[in-house]
C-alpha cells in the first residue's frame, strides 16, 4: 500500500512538473517580434548600411522584407533588408540582425540638414507589418572637405574600439569632437588623441595624428543591450580660420546576450 501511494506521488509530481515546464515553455513564445533600441549617428550617403536587432521566437519563421522611416520624408529614398546574422540564444529565442542598405536615387544631397529617426515601420513576408520604436537614429549630410591627413591607417570593431593614425599635411588647429548623441553615450566613451585626452591644440605639418576611441559598457547597464554607431564629426580649422571636417570617429557596438540575458530583457521590456 505504502508503495503504491509513493508511486502516486511521483507520477502525480512529474505531471506538475510537465504542466510547469509546460506552462512556462508557452509563456517564454514571443508572439511578436521584439526590436532591440539602435542609436546611431551616421552620415548620410548615397550608400549607407546599418543594423537592425531583433529578438524571435525559435519557432518564427516570418522574414523582415521591407522597412520605412516616416521621419524621412523627400523622394529617392530607398532602403533594402537582408539578414545578417541569426543567434542561438537559447530554447525560447533567437537574436536576428537584419543589413540595411540605404540607396538615395533623387538629385543633389540625400539630405541637407541633421534629422532625427525614432519610428519604423516593418513588414515581413507574410505580410504583417509593425510600428515599431527603434531608439534615434541620427543621418547627418555628408560634405566631402578637403583632405588634411595623409598615410591613413584605421581599425574598428564591433566591440567598441577604433583608432586612426595619419601625418598632416597642412597647419590646422584640432578644435574637437562633436556628436549630437553625446549626452546619451559621453559617460562610457573614452577617447585619446595621441595618447592625451582630446583638447584643442595645433599640429604643424608632418607631425603624426593618432586617434584611438572606445565604447565600453559595465556588464550591469541595461544599456549594454543597445546597438550603437556613432560616427562623431572631427573639428579642424586652417591658418585662415576655415573650418573643415576630416574625417569621423566611428565608434561600434553590438550587444551580446547570454543564455539567460534575453528572458531578462523581455520582462524588463515587456515583450510578448
Amino acid at each position: 500500500m505504502r508503495c503504491y501511494i509513493k508511486l502516486t506521488v511521483c507520477i502525480g509530481l512529474i505531471g506538475v512538473c510537465l504542466i510547469f515546464n509546460l506552462l512556462l515553455f508557452q509563456a517564454e513564445q514571443l508572439k511578436q517580434p521584439v526590436f532591440l533600441k539602435h542609436y546611431y549617428e551616421l552620415g548620410l550617403e548615397e550608400y549607407t548600411i546599418f543594423t537592425i536587432g531583433c529578438l524571435m521566437s525559435k519557432n518564427d519563421t516570418r522574414e523582415l522584407v521591407q522597412i520605412e522611416f516616416p521621419e524621412l520624408t523627400g523622394e529617392g529614398h530607398f532602403f533594402r533588408v537582408s539578414l545578417g546574422n541569426q543567434f542561438n540564444l537559447n530554447a525560447h529565442h533567437d537574436q536576428r540582425e537584419y543589413w540595411i542598405e540605404y540607396h538615395y536615387k533623387g538629385e543633389g544631397m540625400p539630405i541637407e540638414e541633421e534629422i532625427s529617426l525614432t519610428r519604423a515601420k516593418v513588414m515581413f513576408n507574410n505580410g504583417e507589418e509593425m510600428d515599431i520604436p527603434i531608439g534615434q537614429i541620427i543621418f547627418y549630410p555628408v560634405e566631402h572637405e578637403r583632405a588634411i591627413l595623409e598615410d591613413g591607417m584605421s581599425q574598428a570593431s564591433s566591440s567598441g574600439e577604433t583608432s586612426f593614425s595619419g601625418i598632416f599635411t597642412e597647419d590646422v588647429r584640432f578644435d574637437g569632437i562633436k556628436s549630437t548623441l553625446d549626452p546619451l553615450v559621453k559617460d562610457f566613451i573614452e577617447i585619446r588623441i595621441n595618447g592625451m585626452p582630446p583638447e584643442p591644440q595645433f599640429f604643424k605639418q608632418g607631425m603624426a595624428w593618432k586617434l584611438e576611441g572606445k565604447m565600453e559598457i559595465d556588464s550591469k547597464d541595461p544599456r549594454r543591450f543597445n546597438y550603437y554607431e556613432i560616427q562623431s564629426r572631427i573639428y579642424f580649422e586652417d591658418l585662415k580660420g576655415e573650418e573643415i571636417i576630416d574625417q569621423v570617429l566611428n565608434l561600434r557596438y553590438t550587444p551580446y546576450f547570454s543564455r539567460i540575458d534575453s528572458y531578462k530583457y523581455l520582462r524588463e521590456e515587456g515583450g510578448d
